[in-house]
């Protein structure tokens, strides 16, 4: 019967494969990108969150918020930060930066750090356009400025690897 006989199945689509990112490479995600999720142990449990950081072509700056995350890096100041970039279609670049994490405490060094982050976080040249500014609060409900609360954070000993999947023609 010609019910019996068999389906051909589709053909699968070929699979990219995933390739390193060489240092320039990852330098220039690094360099695009602001958000990273940064990844600790707490104990016997990995813990993973999401933070902004600056980086100014060498060096990769996190400012963080009192809490769960800095209880834990006084701990174990060891740390996995992941920065990702999705590309077209299924394409990717990842950059892992894996190193220890040092709290800044000297007045100009926390300064210096500031000033990367924001630099790094303000600028225009970046592939996704910024969403428009929200219109100006009214004096009465400005919060408070947070640049004195919290944390700032310089990844020391950092091997920085990245890999990518890329678009067949690149």
């Amino acid at each position: 019967m010609a019910d019996d006989a068999p389906v051909p199945s589709p053909a699968a689509p070929a699979l990219r494969p995933i390739v390193p990112l060489d240092e320039g490479e990852c330098r220039d995600v690094l360099a695009k990108q602001r958000l990273c999720v940064v990844a600790m142990v707490d104990g016997e449990e990995p813990y993973a969150v999401p933070v902004y950081y600056g980086f100014d072509g060498e060096t990769m700056y996190l400012g963080v918020a009192e809490g769960r995350k800095t209880e834990v890096l006084d701990r174990n100041p060891r740390v996995c930060v992941t920065v990702s970039e999705p590309g077209a279609r299924d394409s990717w670049r990842s950059v892992l930066v894996v190193g220890v994490a040092r709290t800044l405490t000297d007045a100009n060094e926390r300064a210096r750090a500031i000033e990367v982050m924001m630099q790094h976080n303000r600028r225009d040249d970046r592939a996704t356009p910024a969403p428009a500014p929200a219109p100006a609060p009214s004096p009465s409900s400005t919060p408070a400025a947070r640049h004195g609360r919290g944390r700032m954070l310089v990844i020391e000993r950092a091997t920085i690897t990245g890999r990518a999947r890329r678009l067949p023609d690149g």
